[in-house]
Order: C-alpha cells, then structure tokens, then sequence
C-alpha cells in the first residue's frame, strides 16, 4: 500500500522490515535516517514539556503553531521543536506569574499582621508572642522582631492552603461537565449560558 501520510509510510516501511539503504540508497537512506533521528529527538523533547501535543500529526502542530502566530513551515521535526520551545516558554512565563502571585499574597498577609501589632501596646505584643511559644524578653523592637519572623511564616502556610484549597475546587470542577454545572446555577435561578469556564465563574461568583 502506498498511500497515507509521511508517518504512516515510514511506519508501514518499518513494519515490512524493508532495507531502505537497498530501495534508495546510501545517500537517500543516510538522510532518511538523520530525518528519522531527528523527529524522534523532537518528538522525546515534546513530550517531556507537553506531552499532549507529542503525537499529533504535522496538520495537528501546524494548528497549534499557528495558535502562537510561529511559523509553520518546515518538517515534522522542526514543527516539534518550534512548539516545545514556546510551550517551555510558556510554561516559564506562568511559573513566573504563578511565584509573583504567591510572593504578592505573602506579603499582603504580613502587612495586614504588623499592621495589627503595630497598633498593639507591649502588654498585648507579649500575649502574641507568648501564644505562639516566642521569648518575651527584651523591648518592643525585640518584639516586633520576632512577631515578623512569625508573622512571615505564617503567611507562607496561609498562602499555601489556600491555594492547595483552590487547586482542590478546581479539580472538582473540572471533573463536572457543563450538564452538571447548568444544573447548580439552574437551583438558584441563575444565568445557565456560556462555556464552562463562564459557568465555573459565575458559580463561583454566586459562592453556590
């Protein structure tokens, strides 16, 4: 059979355990090979940063390619690599995000607390720290010291349940199909229209 794409020619080529060297010779066999090295390399370097665009078709790459205004041309192999380069981008560029989000709620719950305790006299600075098993000897300084280093820490744990607490809803909404979702909003007389993630928020929204 000679007909399919690329991919499905070279397989069935592999398959029949044919001798490409014999059938095109050595310089077309030698680069069959290189050609063949190098989708596979691409192909294992995608699939370590997205594997869910690691088997697609070249068509398949070129849509997702597009998607990012890359371009499209070249083989199969540099379709891969030009995709796991933006996709490792990407996900750089929101781990990057993701850290900034949480540094900003951290600092945000520290100064709320020094706000508190700088608005605290002595006698209740010493009731803070001993309710957190701190030394209350020295000054107000002293103090206000140890109840940031407190502080500091505990913002870090609050941070990190909270967000452990959304990553949690979120896996029970995507778990939910739009079905499910129409029907919690339909409960209180809400909107039920718009995709999912226009559901999701306006549950959300409404705290159901």
């Amino acid at each position: 059979e000679t007909t399919g794409t690329k991919d499905e020619l070279v397989a069935r080529i592999k398959k029949a355990g044919i001798d490409v060297e014999k059938v095109l010779g050595e310089a077309e066999a030698a680069a069959f090979k290189a050609e063949e090295e190098a989708k596979a390399a691409a192909q294992a370097r995608l699939e370590k940063v997205a594997a869910e665009f690691a088997h697609m078709k070249a068509p398949e790459l070129r849509k997702e390619l597009e998607k990012r205004e890359l371009s499209t041309k070249g083989k199969k192999a540099d379709l891969m690599d030009r995709l796991a380069v933006a996709v490792e981008g990407e996900r750089t560029a929101s781990d990057d995000a993701e850290k900034a989000a949480i540094e900003k709620a951290e600092k945000a719950k520290v100064k709320k607390a020094l706000k508190t305790f700088g608005e605290m006299k002595d006698k209740e600075l010493k009731a803070e720290l001993k309710e957190r098993d701190l030394p209350t000897d020295g000054g107000r300084d002293d103090y206000m010291e140890r109840l940031t280093e407190a502080a500091e820490k505990e913002a870090k744990k609050a941070v990190a349940k909270e967000r452990r607490a959304k990553a949690k809803e979120q896996k029970m909404f995507d778990g939910m199909s739009k079905a499910h979702l129409r029907k919690a909003l339909e409960t209180q007389g809400l909107e039920t229209t718009g995709t999912k993630d226009e559901l999701v928020a306006r549950i959300k929204k409404a705290g159901i």
